[in-house]
């Protein structure tokens, strides 16, 4: 991921449960069942990368099927992620994992607060309406239990993929007496001891709940007439600020501030525990468990996590470079992802949101990332972009399958399914990047998504080689977008910044294209089929065949409007409505339904590799003006009649318009002193009880 949209997140289609049952030489499962050779049965490995053999299909035969789908909350499917290896790991390293988590879960409450000045007030009260449920009108009880679980998917009041508010269906005077019931029951709010507290205090949040009006988007890159991007959005990363008045303005801490008008000043609010900034509370906590991680840690692990720890006690960029730098350099058994990474929920794309991340490394499952990590200098020379933007020297990078331990902040619940970072250009040019494919993530909306794409949105001339291609392409894909794509490329020495703050509020959206196009442009590479990503040239046609509907299944994400908000799908939607312009895309429609279909694979080549050299120039020399007028014709405007066709056939056909993941908790097992000496995983907990432990208010079972 270099800029801000280093994320390849689940298209919903091709089905990877396939693809390593045929590396297994295996018959793939049924579509909706869990894959026997993709099992959370296996232990995780130490062991060096091996070739799936047939061995491990015959392991797995009789395995008990694991249950993904727990629960629909209205169009959201809420699915249950498994990483049974963590019982294999040693002793050591399941209590470098609990401390890691620890900290991962400390700073969850920073990511409310960032995306709306009203947060931690809706956590805390859906929180404790929650806990208190049952005291409430049982008429107005599941109301407010479907409110509290939208509000925990979306971490907020404002939906993930269209940031459009969320609206609950009780009505003010039902609140109210549901806030009353839960306070007479031993509800706590913050300053709230009486019901005339209670009321002044729900007054507060009227506008934001009742008033449509009010605050609509959580982030708003299209903002409407008379705002800006900052004024329209209820991203609480600016206060009394418009874009204007940041024309020219450079943060010194650009990914961990909050900027505040004072005045004619800007004051710059700095994330840090010492001395007292913003955050200080999380950031202390998060700062004690990683001390207590330390021991647990290999050395240059434990010199990455210092710097880490320097970074959130003080605050300093330098700090935080100097963690990214040795991290790239290491691969342990236990890795992380702490702190203040994605610049997307920021509308000037310059301020990052916090997220945590604890992963053990499913070494027998990172095959496909780690043949293509060793050929990226090869892809890298045959790129379609000129040569002064190409990398001319490589470290490799790091390329892993994971298992998800802990998902906090912005890595969950709507969860990425391949990661890529570190987003500093320069540091990836000089230094190299991590990248991972959260296995279990996709093992989980691979075992519900069936073949929703080759059976609703494309051609059924198509239908049988689409079907005996896709469990090859999914993870190819994944893997391309991650490595090749977000890995690749360099900038002009002339660019004296990182193109993310040059490209400001496109950035994500041209990064998440470009990457894209580089796993789109390497499948019709010979090297993709040698290396066995790609099966034969038929399936990297079915690969550009898919892709077009897979910006169509995305669609079913944005129920209204006519603008696209979410990075990801503009950007697929910028790469098929160009290849539309150029001829090598034609909208057909058959039996009243919507299809989309690349009539000329030459041309389709052409105009992906065309638009490709583009966005690559565009973030060497970060031309904003260009990113503008690409991204604001071809990715910023849906189609409704598309959009209508896609939401009506996947209603009709049962599948979700959203899914969100539930990952798994550790437990610490203490002696007879209360020490901690040993951890296990606890993965059977649903969205409430996660949200309610995580939150302090429940003890893990």
């Amino acid at each position: 991921m270099s800029l801000s949209a280093r994320r390849f997140l689940l298209p919903g289609s091709l089905v990877f449960c396939g693809a390593l049952a045929a590396a297994c030489h295996c018959p793939a499962p049924p579509p909706a069942a869990p894959c026997p050779c993709l099992s959370t049965k296996q232990p995780v490995s130490s062991t060096p990368d091996f070739k799936p053999g047939p061995e491990q299909c015959a392991d797995s035969v009789g395995a008990e099927p694991k249950v993904y789908e727990m629960e629909t909350v209205e169009d959201t499917g809420v699915l249950r992620v498994f990483a049974d290896g963590f019982v294999d790991l040693p002793v050591r390293e399941r209590l470098l994992a609990y401390w890691l988590s620890q900290a991962a879960i400390a700073g969850e409450p920073i990511t409310w607060d960032q995306r709306s000045r009203f947060g931690l007030a809706i956590k805390e009260l859906v929180e404790e309406l929650t806990l208190h449920a049952k005291a409430m009108d049982p008429v107005v009880r599941p109301k407010i239990e479907l409110f509290a679980k939208k509000v925990w998917i979306n971490k907020g009041m404002y939906e993930g993929w269209t940031q459009r508010k969320i609206a609950p269906s009780f009505t003010r005077q039902e609140l109210t007496l549901a806030a009353r019931a839960a306070l007479k029951d031993g509800a706590k709010l913050q300053g709230v001891t009486s019901e005339a507290e209670l009321d002044k205090h729900l007054a507060s949040l009227d506008k934001l709940l009742f008033d449509p009006k009010f605050e609509p988007f959580g982030v708003s890159k299209n903002p409407p007439k008379g705002q800006d991007s900052i004024t329209a959005s209820a991203a609480n990363y600016y206060e009394g600020l418009t874009l204007r008045d940041l024309k020219d303005y450079k943060e010194t801490h650009p990914l961990n501030s909050r900027l505040v008008k004072k005045g004619n000043s800007i004051e710059e609010q700095v994330y840090r525990a010492t001395p007292p900034g913003r955050y200080t509370a999380e950031l202390t906590k998060m700062v004690a468990a990683l001390r207590k991680a330390l021991p647990y840690a290999a050395d240059a692990q434990r010199k990455n996590l210092e710097a880490l720890i320097a970074y959130f006690e003080k605050g300093d960029h330098e700090d935080f470079r100097r963690f990214n730098i040795g991290w790239v350099k290491d691969d342990p058994q236990v890795d992380t992802i702490l702190g203040f990474i994605e610049e997307y929920g920021d509308p000037r794309g310059v301020h990052a949101e916090f997220e945590g991340a604890v992963f053990a490394v499913d070494r027998a499952r990172s095959t496909v990332m780690k043949k293509v990590a060793s050929e990226a200098a090869y892809f890298e020379s045959r790129m379609p972009w000129l040569d002064a933007y190409k990398r001319t020297e490589f470290k490799p990078p790091v390329a892993n399958a994971v298992l998800a331990l802990v998902l906090t902040g912005g890595a969950a619940p709507v969860t990425p399914v391949g990661i890529n970072l570190p987003n500093e250009q320069d540091i990836r040019q000089t230094h190299g990047s991590k990248n991972f494919y959260l296995s279990g993530v996709d093992d989980a909306g691979s075992a519900v998504r069936g073949k929703a794409i080759g059976q609703q949105l494309i051609l059924p001339s198509y239908t049988v080689d689409y079907d005996r291609c896709a469990p090859s392409i999914f993870p190819a894909a994944v893997a391309l977008h991650e490595i090749t794509g977000h890995g690749s490329g360099k900038t002009n020495p002339a660019l004296k910044q990182d193109p993310k703050a040059a490209l400001r509020e496109y950035g994500s959206t041209l990064e998440e294209a470009r990457a894209e196009l580089v796993a789109l442009h390497v499948a019709w590479d010979p090297k993709a089929r040698e290396l066995g990503l790609i099966p034969d040239e038929r399936c990297a046609e079915m690969m550009a065949q898919s892709y077009p509907a897979r910006m169509l299944f995305r669609l079913r994400m944005i129920a209204k409007g006519e603008v696209i908000e979410e990075d990801h799908i503009r950007a697929q939607s910028l790469i098929v409505r160009f290849a539309m312009e150029k001829g090598a895309v034609k909208e057909q429609w058959r039996d009243g339904h919507l299809y989309l279909e690349v009539v000329d694979y030459k041309l389709w080549q052409k105009a992906t590799d065309e638009l490709l050299a583009e966005l690559m120039r565009i973030k060497a020399e970060g031309d904003h003006a260009k990113a503008k007028e690409l991204i604001d014709k071809h990715g910023a405007k849906l189609i409704p009649k598309w959009r209508d066709d896609v939401v009506a056939r996947l209603k009709a056909a049962g599948v979700p318009s959203h899914f969100a993941f539930v990952s798994p908790r550790l437990k610490a097992l203490t002696d007879d002193k209360g020490n901690v000496v040993d951890a296990t995983i606890v993965d059977s907990l649903s969205l409430v009880e996660t949200a309610l432990i995580d939150a302090g208010k429940k003890p893990m079972p």
